[in-house]
């Protein structure tokens, strides 16, 4: 009788640690998933602040440097990030990277929001090859632009264009100097080069030779073109044009645009993100203070 109850609790024992086996197995089938998404998510959210790491690595690489500093990364480790800083190119916008909301491979220019450029540093050798272009938007986007004009004669000054330097400015000396209706109108680029010029102190100059003689390595120069006229279409109920689109092609010749472009990807373990920055060169406080000085 004695040997018949050790056996029922042995029995009873292994029954026991069975079912608490194979519950046990069952609670791992939901709690293992589980826990590799929550390291999923750690590792996810890590590779995004990995990448954040990147970015601002390179904005500190930037202000220890010029304006149009380059540099690239790579990655370095299981946990780490790569990033590349463009700020330079012979097109501007490049091709797709334009920020106009009818054609992304133009940029925009309004009243608020001008063109500025650092081209100091003797980085400009031939300013006769640097075309600008002029457009009224695309605005019923009908690929047409023959029926979107830009209202006003060879007379009324739509964008004006200052050229400076730490010592000195350039700007247009008369209305031939000026970008005007026909010049958007004609959808064809002109350069600044033959343009008329002068000085503050009222001295005839061309663009070429004040910037030879301003813009020297090391020194930093700024090219800054603002809308000032009306922005409407010569049609019968003078259609409101919220702003103009610009292409500036250097004909090979590397320029700093006008925002530096940062790329960061942030890698931890087997997840990668990328982050993308644009960076101002030049800050609309760094123009007020130029409109100051002068």
């Amino acid at each position: 009788m004695k040997h018949s109850r050790q056996w029922f609790s042995i029995i009873f024992a292994l029954i026991v640690l069975v079912i608490a086996s194979s519950m046990s197995l069952y609670l791992l089938s939901f709690i293992v998933p589980y826990s590799k998404n929550v390291k999923w998510l750690e590792n996810s959210s890590k590779a995004y602040y990995i990448a954040s790491s990147g970015i601002e690595q390179a904005l500190w690489d930037i202000s220890q440097n010029d304006l149009w500093y380059e540099t690239t990364t790579t990655f370095s480790g299981a946990s780490s990030y790569s990033y590349s800083i463009d700020s330079q190119g012979d097109q501007i916008p490049e091709p797709k990277k334009g920020n106009s909301n009818f054609d992304t491979d133009w940029n925009r220019i309004w009243y608020a929001d001008p063109i500025q450029l650092a081209i100091g540093d003797d980085l400009v050798s031939n300013w006769g090859n640097i075309r600008f272009d002029f457009r009224v938007p695309d605005l019923d986007q009908d690929g047409n632009f023959s029926d979107q004009l830009i209202a006003g004669t060879s007379n009324d000054i739509i964008v004006t264009w200052q050229l400076s330097s730490s010592s000195d400015s350039l700007i247009p000396s008369s209305t031939g100097a000026f970008i005007t209706s026909p010049d958007i109108n004609t959808s064809s680029s002109f350069s600044l080069a033959s343009r008329p010029w002068v000085t503050l102190d009222s001295s005839p100059a061309t663009i070429s030779s004040f910037y030879t003689n301003n813009c020297r390595s090391g020194e930093l120069c700024t090219l800054k073109l603002s809308v000032i006229g009306d922005l409407s279409v010569s049609d019968i109920g003078a259609t409101p044009i919220p702003y103009l689109e610009y292409q500036i092609d250097t004909s090979g010749q590397d320029i700093p645009t006008r925002f530096t472009q940062i790329e960061s990807s942030g890698r931890s373990f087997w997840f990668q993100k990328d982050i993308t920055s644009r960076v101002a060169q030049l800050t609309t406080d760094q123009a007020f203070d130029f409109a100051v000085f002068q």
